[in-house]
C-alpha cells in the first residue's frame, strides 16, 4: 500500500498560537481611565523553517517561500499571506509570523489554514513544492 509520505518534498516547522481577546483600558493625559473597545482574539503562525526541500532547478538549490491563507475567506487578498524568499537553500529559515486578526473560537472552529512551499521563479511560473491544511476537524 501508498503511504502519503512516498512522495516526500521536504518538512515545514510552525508552531502556532491563539491569542484571546484583550479588554483594554486606556489613560488619557489627565490619568484618568477610560474604555476602550476589546481588541480582537488573534491566531498567531509562526514559519519557522522549511528541511531538505526538494530541489526543483539543475543547481539543486531553492529560492522558497510560503504563502498562507485562512479559508473559506470572503476576501482571499486580505488572508492571504507571505514570507519573504530565503535564497539558495534546501533548508530555509523563515521565522515570519502571519497574524489573523478579530478571529473568535467560533470562528476557528469553522476555519482552515493552508499552508504552501513554493519555489519562486523570475523568468516563469513559480514551482508549487508542497503544502498542508491544518484545521480543528470540526
Amino acid at each position: 500500500p501508498s503511504s502519503p509520505f512516498d512522495q516526500y518534498k521536504g518538512e515545514l516547522v510552525i508552531s502556532l498560537k491563539y491569542v484571546t481577546a484583550n479588554k483594554t483600558h486606556a489613560e488619557d493625559s489627565n490619568g484618568k481611565g477610560k474604555k476602550t473597545k476589546p481588541s480582537g482574539a488573534e491566531l498567531h503562525v509562526l514559519i519557522k523553517e522549511a528541511k531538505n526541500l526538494t530541489a526543483m532547478k539543475a543547481g539543486g538549490a531553492c529560492d522558497s517561500f510560503v504563502k498562507g491563507y485562512l479559508l473559506p475567506s470572503k476576501n482571499k487578498s486580505s488572508s492571504k499571506k507571505k514570507t519573504p524568499v530565503v535564497k539558495k537553500t534546501k533548508n530555509p529559515n523563515y521565522n515570519h509570523t502571519f497574524v489573523y486578526n478579530d478571529l473568535s473560537l467560533e470562528q476557528l472552529k469553522d476555519v482552515c489554514l493552508e499552508l504552501t512551499v513554493w519555489d519562486r521563479e523570475t523568468l516563469s511560473s513559480n514551482d508549487f513544492l508542497g503544502g498542508v491544511r491544518l484545521s480543528l476537524g470540526g
